[in-house]
């Protein structure tokens, strides 16, 4: 609890280049295309991946699943956490640094945005010590107009994986799915903009994991 109510403590990160950087930046492409593409590809006249919740379907890159395959998927889902534990037990965190969704947005698109409008660590850390100024107010708005846009777009496409891309983009999905692709914008934004960080200590299931373990 004293880590709760401890103030907030701002994480201003300086541009990093190298090696291991690189390999980020690979991983993270192959992640988002995942996300992005993946919704528009019809494999046997379906998508390769989508959640159809009212039709009580499964559908993954060919394969179908319903609700009588649930041992089935319990048995992949617990392989693929068994499989990740051993990856990180034998070369470390990976998820966190390669394959989070977390991770791979901030360092792909939420800090290089905020380095594009606010410049580098030194710039950023002095003008959010100093007075509100045009320059200060004008910059955060850009960052800010940036974060929403981004959340927008990653809001569509992940409703994308349960309400069908062409639907969804076209206007012709059913209305409960523009309204939980609000929602998931909103969550998005409030998550680029403010909580970021935050999320690996109080919400993430993987570090409770690993603390157990």
């Amino acid at each position: 609890m004293s880590l709760i109510n401890t103030a907030r403590t701002w994480v201003y990160s300086a541009s990093v280049k190298g090696r291991f950087q690189r390999y980020h930046r690979w991983s993270g492409a192959a992640l988002q295309a995942v996300l992005f593409i993946t919704p528009w590809i019809l494999i046997d006249g379906h998508p390769a991946v989508q959640a159809d919740v009212p039709a009580r379907r499964l559908y993954a890159f060919g394969a179908v699943f319903t609700p009588t395959d649930t041992l089935l998927l319990v048995l992949m889902g617990l392989f693929i956490a068994f499989t990740m534990f051993l990856f990180t037990a034998v070369y470390g965190r990976l998820w966190c640094g390669y394959a989070c969704p977390q991770t791979v947005f901030l360092e792909e698109w939420v800090r290089p945005i905020e380095k594009w409008t606010e410049g580098e660590r030194g710039a950023r850390m002095a003008r959010d010590k100093g007075p509100l100024t045009l320059e200060k107010a004008w910059r955060k708005g850009a960052k800010w107009t940036a974060y929403l846009a981004l959340a927008a777009v990653v809001g569509m496409a992940f409703m994308s994986w349960f309400a069908g891309a062409r639907a969804l983009w076209t206007g012709q999905a059913a209305p409960g799915y523009y309204w939980l692709t609000l929602a998931v914008t909103a969550v998005m934004f409030w998550d680029f903009a403010w909580f970021r960080e935050q999320f690996c200590n109080f919400l993430c299931p993987y570090a409770r994991f690993q603390g157990v373990l």
